[in-house]
């Protein structure tokens, strides 16, 4: 595959979507890996996707939540919550404000200026890969499948990557101190109208960049509701060449080998604390082998309109992924950090 192949996405799609569902909620998520060490990443909700106690009110607020890690591993965090009338946008484009926390794209140049607290950040990120859905080519899941979760509505989901990867530059502020920052990062916008306890059992989210190659995978563990069906997707690219765009589906089969079950301090939740997969397309093979890392973020939260016995634990680590390649019979292997998500509702 060539860079022709990647699927036309419409940037005019990265907007403000909100629709007055009292279930709506979007994410506006971006993170980042500079060259000096630090991490980041910064999320912002025109609304919500739960309650996170401590700092949402019991309803789907507009919020804001920030991270950065240190070289030596410490890390800086906030979240606070904003009213519905804080936050606005375009519906052409992204151009989102939730309190004085701008998002916005011109061209093909994003502009994050955010700050809650003793922390923040003034970045500017330029893509190097196109965006990419696992979706269909606007972003959605086909709405049909969520259709037994609400017969008299109309659910979706909608998930599209705009910057797989893109190069980054500005400036991160931890407690007045300004630091001058290069290196790389990421963006995706997720959206909804029913809530993501309801989809998925467990979700995870991988994202590595292992020098010229760019490996993305989202997948997860469907409600019962939904028959439990596993989702497996990957992108791989090297450099800009797109080697790899996969969707996998199953009801039995076993797309994901969990082990090594750790419990979570903060949330309580279990999470694998190893992860096997194998994959094949057009001639690429991909085996892949991950080990959690030192925890991001741990927290809760919850669905103030569908109580439910307990709430969902979302976990981000910075983990270690070994991908072994074989494209066409040249054997490569890669050895890296990166970012690990999971979601735990089940």
């Amino acid at each position: 595959m060539s860079v022709s192949d990647w699927r036309p996405i419409s940037r005019e799609l990265n907007a403000w979507h909100y629709d007055q569902h009292p279930d709506y909620w979007q994410w506006l998520y971006f993170d980042f890996v500079f060259s000096n060490g630090y991490t980041a990443a910064a999320v912002i909700l025109p609304r919500s996707v739960g309650s996170v106690p401590g700092v949402s009110q019991p309803v789907l607020t507009p919020e804001v939540w920030l991270t950065i890690r240190t070289p030596d591993g410490k890390r800086y965090d906030v979240k606070k919550a904003y009213p519905l009338s804080d936050a606005q946008g375009s519906r052409k484009g992204l151009d989102v404000r939730v309190g004085k926390n701008l998002m916005k794209c011109s061209g093909d140049r994003y502009q994050i200026k955010v700050k809650e607290g003793e922390i923040g950040f003034d970045l500017e990120l330029t893509p190097f890969l196109p965006p990419w859905t696992p979706m269909d080519d606007l972003g959605f899941v086909n709405p049909d499948s969520f259709q037994q979760l609400e017969p008299t509505g109309s659910p979706y989901f909608n998930y599209i990557e705009f910057v797989p990867r893109g190069e980054v530059k500005g400036t991160l502020e931890i407690a007045g101190q300004k630091i001058s920052v290069t290196g790389l990062g990421y963006h995706e916008q997720g959206r909804g109208n029913t809530i993501l306890g309801r989809l998925f059992e467990r979700w995870y989210w991988l994202k590595f960049w292992l020098d010229e190659f760019t490996f993305i995978s989202p997948s997860g563990f469907m409600s019962s509701k939904l028959a439990g069906v596993q989702l497996f997707f990957a992108l791989l690219a090297r450099g800009r060449e797109k080697l790899v765009d996969l969707m996998n589906v199953s009801l039995d089969e076993s797309l994901i080998q969990e082990s090594d079950w750790k419990i979570e301090p903060i949330t309580k939740s279990p999470y694998p604390g190893k992860m096997q997969f194998e994959f094949e397309q057009n001639g690429v093979s991909v085996r892949g082998s991950l080990k959690s890392g030192p925890m991001v973020e741990a927290f809760s939260f919850f669905y103030p309109r569908y109580p439910t016995p307990k709430p969902t634990a979302y976990l981000r680590f910075w983990s270690e992924l070994e991908l072994n390649i074989d494209i066409n019979g040249e054997k490569i292997r890669r050895v890296g950090s990166g970012m690990q998500e999971i979601m735990n509702a089940g």
